[in-house]
Formats: structure tokens, C-alpha cells, sequence
């Protein structure tokens, strides 16, 4: 997460295959942060190599997200006999750390960037307060945190660390969405170029991310999404509703090439691909509908599901169509009986 160039200095046959994969795509291209890792205010006249009791906390930011990490780097210690670290010989002590969302300087949260709902989210007013999730590269599980709540990190061995991805939570029509990036990555939200929640087809719920590739794009819903495009087509996807982990794999197949002349890439091309996720219309929103009391002791109002209100509205407009898509987990569904 330092935001410089990242080189490997591992003796011939001594590489780990597995985090040389975790720093770099496979065209080659590194997902850096946008600048330099930075201390976080609150370790500034901390001595994470001496004291005993604190971790090296770090921040930085990408376009999208944000980045936290914690490093126990206790035990180690400049020499200046020697010109050189000098590790403890019992390793150094066990550490803890408590990382807040704010700690990264000028990652605005979602009610600062128009009220938490891209195009349209802000006239809702569903985002009175600031929300993000952070997600965890050794955990994998997110975390939402409101404003001023803390990551606790319990238990950090000696030069064990963890990085978090931090990202803004954003809300419109019942979905709250925020996009992590390619799971398994150290950096992994290096890999979201852009992202919002919007409207998509009949007014429903739907956010889209401009993502590197190939790996898995991972992101952040509080509903199951109904359908999932890459690059305009339907792709199967992964959903766990106990923690609102989305998984979709992201092929070199649906990317587009585009320059990256950024300073020091040259012309280096960069390969993205669109994804989109759709939600149900009025997801988790029960609907009243009005209607004419028949008798003087019926209710002035009736009770209906969301399923019930689109299916009426279809039947009103035209006869249904069916219209087959891909569930949760791949497997096909016919929603022309009913719209979940």
C-alpha cells in the first residue's frame, strides 16, 4: 500500500507464488494506491518499534476506496553500531490495534457525496449519516461501521499485520451497496475505478463498478441482487446474506482496453470491465396501496407484497412475458409468474 514501486527480492526458487499473485495481475500491472502510505494521526508520537503496546497503522487511498493497516513491527529497532534493523530476540510482544473509517484523510463517506444514492440518492435523503464498510484481507468477512466506530483488531503476533478496505456506503430504495474490489488482493481496492447506486430498469435499485481484470470483484449489499451483467451479460454469481458478501468473477473475456498514461505507466494498457448489478423493485419495502372502503367497517387500506405490486402493474400494461435470467447461485429462473 505504499503507492511506490513494489520489486521482489527473494532468492532464485525461494518466491511465494501465492503473494506474488496477491501484488500483481496477471498482465503484470500492480494495483498501488493513489499516493504514498501514510501514519495515521493518532500513532504520530506513538513508537510502534519500542513501546510495547502499539501497532504501525498506516493509510492510504485509491479512487474509490480507502486503505487501513496495522503492522506489528514491535521488537525492531535501528542500530546505529551495526547500520542495520536488529529484531528482539523473544520476537517482540503481542499487540492489538483500533482503526476508525476517518482515518483515512479525505475519503468523503457517502453523505458528503450527495446523500448516498449516485444518481438520485441524494433527493431520498436515505444517508443522514456518514456509514462505510471495511473488509478485512485476513478475515474476508465486511464490517459495517457508522461514524466514529472502530475496527478492533484483538490480537496481532509479532510482524503480523492486516489490511482493511474501507469504502463508503452508499442507499437508495432499501439496498445499501459499497464496492471492495478484487477479493484476494492486498490492495484490493486498488481494482474499483469507479462506482455508484442508482436507477436502473422500472425505477429499481441498480450499482454499477468499473473494475480491473481478471479476478473476483467483491462488494458489499444489503439484499440479493436479482441479476448480475459483466460487460452487458449475465454471469452467475455468489451471494451470502449472513454477512452481504457479493463474489463475481470477472473474465479478461468481458474487459475494455483503454491507455493508461499515467506517470510512469507510459502508455501501459489498462484492462477494465463494467459490472452491474440489479435489485428488486422496492427491495425489503412493503407497499400500501389505497383503496375505496366497500363497507363502513372495512380498512382504508390493504397490505400487499412487492411481488403482488409489480405482478398487478404487469397485468395492467400488457400480459406477462416470460423472461428467463440467472438466480443467486446460476441456476435459471422464470420470473414472468413472479419477480422476487
Amino acid at each position: 500500500i505504499s503507492g511506490g514501486p513494489v520489486y521482489v527480492s527473494d532468492a532464485p526458487d525461494a518466491h511465494s507464488a501465492a503473494l506474488l499473485r496477491s501484488l500483481v495481475l496477471p498482465d503484470g500491472s500492480v494495483l498501488r494506491c493513489e499516493h504514498g502510505a501514510k501514519p495515521t494521526r493518532q500513532s504520530l508520537f506513538d513508537d510502534p518499534n519500542a513501546d510495547g503496546a502499539t501497532a504501525l497503522t498506516l493509510w492510504a487511498r485509491n479512487a474509490v476506496t480507502g486503505v487501513l493497516g496495522a503492522f506489528n513491527v514491535q521488537g525492531a529497532r535501528w542500530d546505529r553500531a551495526t547500520r542495520r534493523f536488529v529484531a528482539a530476540a523473544d520476537g517482540g510482544p503481542t499487540v492489538g490495534a483500533d482503526l476508525r473509517p476517518e482515518m483515512v484523510e479525505g475519503l468523503a463517506p457517502s453523505a458528503q457525496r450527495g446523500g448516498g444514492g449516485g444518481s438520485g440518492g441524494g433527493a431520498e435523503g436515505e444517508a443522514a449519516a456518514a456509514e462505510w464498510v471495511a473488509y478485512g484481507h485476513h478475515s474476508g468477512v465486511p464490517q459495517l461501521l457508522k461514524s466514529g466506530e472502530q475496527i478492533e483488531i484483538g490480537d496481532l503476533a509479532p510482524r503480523d499485520w492486516e489490511l482493511f478496505v474501507v469504502a463508503p456506503l452508499e442507499r437508495l430504495g432499501g439496498v445499501a451497496w459499497a464496492p471492495i474490489g478484487l477479493l484476494g488482493m492486498l490492495n484490493a481496492g486498488g481494482g474499483v475505478e469507479a462506482s455508484a447506486l442508482g436507477r436502473g430498469f422500472a425505477r429499481a435499485p441498480q450499482a454499477r463498478a468499473r473494475v480491473r481484470t481478471p479476478g473476483t470483484f467483491g462488494a458489499y449489499c444489503s439484499e440479493a441482487p436479482r441479476l448480475v451483467r459483466v460487460g452487458g451479460a449475465v454471469v452467475p454469481f455468489e451471494y451470502d446474506a449472513s454477512s452481504g458478501l457479493l463474489r463475481v468473477d470477472v473474465s479478461d473475456d468481458a474487459a475494455e482496453i483503454a491507455a493508461n498514461a499515467a506517470a510512469g505507466d507510459g502508455e501501459k494498457q489498462v484492462r477494465t470491465a463494467e459490472v452491474a448489478v440489479d435489485f428488486a423493485f422496492g427491495a425489503r419495502a412493503n407497499l400500501r396501496l389505497r383503496q375505496q372502503p366497500k363497507r363502513d367497517d372495512a380498512p382504508n387500506t390493504v397490505e400487499v407484497t412487492n411481488v403482488e405490486v409489480l405482478n398487478r402493474i404487469r397485468s395492467l400494461v400488457a400480459p406477462p412475458v416470460p423472461r428467463v435470467g440467472l438466480g443467486a447461485f446460476g441456476h435459471a429462473v422464470d420470473d414472468a409468474e413472479e419477480v422476487e
